[in-house]
């Protein structure tokens, strides 16, 4: 179960993501992030899905202080007992704003495309909120 710290950073990530000046002035329906944290590289990727069934890359602006906060929730999850996790895909849906933030501890291509078995498209699908 989350702290109350950890609760916050979550939720701080995704203010980050939404208020982004490269995704805030774009139309959406839901947001999926995927950070990645291995061998001491972080990557972050993500789609923006339109009402019409649509999808398009995310190019956050601000990528860097959202990877930032993810690396402090990452932090804090290690020291409160959770452990730290090496993946995370972040769900954003409209009309509500609902978030919600799944972790992997072990295998930190869970959510990354299959190489040339997997297109864009199809990894695009993959990661959408239900």
């Amino acid at each position: 179960m989350a702290t109350r710290t950890q609760s916050e950073l979550a939720f701080a990530v995704g203010e980050l993501i939404v208020e982004d000046p490269g995704i805030a002035g774009k139309e959406w329906e839901a947001i999926s992030v995927v950070a990645t944290f291995r061998d001491g590289a972080e990557e972050l990727v993500g789609y923006r899905y339109e009402s019409d069934g649509g999808f398009e890359a995310l190019e956050p602006v601000n990528a860097d202080d959202i990877l930032d906060k993810l690396e402090e929730l990452r932090d804090a999850m290690d020291e409160e007992v959770e452990g730290a996790w090496v993946q995370c895909l972040i769900h954003i849906a409209k009309p509500d704003f609902s978030f919600r933030v799944q972790y992997e501890y072990s295998d930190p291509d869970r959510w990354s495309p299959d190489g040339i078995t997997n297109t864009m498209a199809e990894f695009a699908e993959s990661l959408k909120p239900d």
